[in-house]
């Protein structure tokens, strides 16, 4: 956020109802009205460096505020609340150690304390116009690593939930294992194709620009030709005999995204019983051996899954054109 140099930071918070008060009260206004504790991650990253930097200015009227969301923000971090004599082994970085602070977050060995301190220090070398760019770097990577580290700690609350009530269900840990598994199989395959169908769509894409604009310059009478021109025949050979329409091109993609739709719906009982059934081929007295339940209750759930696929998920081509006839009599 650019400033001016006559224009103080208390000037650029929206405006807000504040009964008279001393220093600081149209700050902690702002803050009521933003702050809940189920904000979105990048959100709650965004105000608390705010209040950070209003309270190594003031802390006596932020500091209550500041701890509060301070927090939230480790608990999200970690999945715990923080001790209250919980040690801070914070980093020291001088401007010019940028080298140091950039291996130091990408090792990823630090604390939850230290990422945060680090964030503040880049922060804090932004208006630097010699080293100001390299500590940009480090405050995108060290939000990144706050990110992840939330992203991790979701993933591993949820698998504890899980393993919770597999176990309550007389599951084995063989059986909870195994069913991890499959669910990161499911995943990893997902990605896969919208990878997969991404990456042939932005080849394709740059090809045919490519294409456009030489033909564009030889009716401009430009006798330069992009050398990348040569290698498209070779490249994109199998891509030009297959699929050249963008209507075709683009019904790929959009059959793998309404399938991840399908399925995200899906409860993860169901989606399990459903993808044993269709990606691993197995049957439905097979599925009901496997999760102890019977084939009634098989047969439901896949039901329940074919319902999700059909309002969801991929919908068959309409025809276009008219109407065949049959001959008049």
């Amino acid at each position: 956020m650019k400033r001016k140099p006559d224009k103080r930071l208390v000037d650029e918070l929206p405006d807000v109802d504040v009964p008279p008060g001393g220093f600081g009260q149209r700050e902690l206004a702002v803050i009521e009205k933003l702050f809940r504790p189920d904000m979105p991650d990048g959100e709650l990253i965004n105000l608390y460096f705010l209040i950070h930097d209003w309270t190594m200015d003031s802390k006596w009227v932020f500091g209550a505020r500041f701890k509060q969301i301070e927090d939230v923000l480790i608990a999200r971090m970690c999945g715990r609340e923080p001790e209250a004599g919980e040690v801070r082994d914070l980093p020291g970085f001088d401007p010019e150690d940028y080298r140091e602070a950039t291996e130091f977050v990408c090792s990823g060995e630090f604390t939850d304390w230290q990422i945060l301190e680090l964030y503040a220090i880049a922060q804090t070398n932004l208006t630097d116009d010699e080293i100001g760019h390299r500590w940009q770097a480090i405050l995108d990577l060290c939000r990144a690593q706050i990110l992840r580290r939330i992203k991790a700690t979701r993933a591993a609350a949820t698998r504890r939930a899980d393993d919770e009530t597999a176990s309550r269900a007389g599951r084995t840990p063989a059986e909870i294992e195994a069913r991890h598994a499959a669910n990161e199989n499911y995943g990893e395959r997902i990605r896969a194709w919208r990878g997969k169908i991404g990456m042939y769509e932005r080849g394709l894409g740059a090809a045919l620009c490519l294409t456009e604009k030489d033909i564009m310059e030889a009716e401009a009478g430009n006798p330069v030709i992009d050398p990348r021109m040569m290698l498209l025949p070779l490249i994109f050979a199998d891509d030009y005999c297959q699929t050249y329409e963008d209507a075709h091109r683009s019904t790929a993609a959009t059959y793998v995204t309404q399938f991840y739709e399908a399925t995200r719906r899906m409860t993860p009982k169901v989606r399990e019983i459903w993808l044993l059934h269709h990606v691993d081929g197995l049957t439905v007295a097979e599925i009901a051996e496997w999760q102890g339940i019977s084939t009634s209750m098989v047969t439901q759930r896949l039901r329940e899954a074919e319902r999700d696929v059909a309002r969801y998920g991929p919908q068959p081509p309409k025809p276009t054109g008219r109407k065949l006839r049959g001959p008049r009599l």
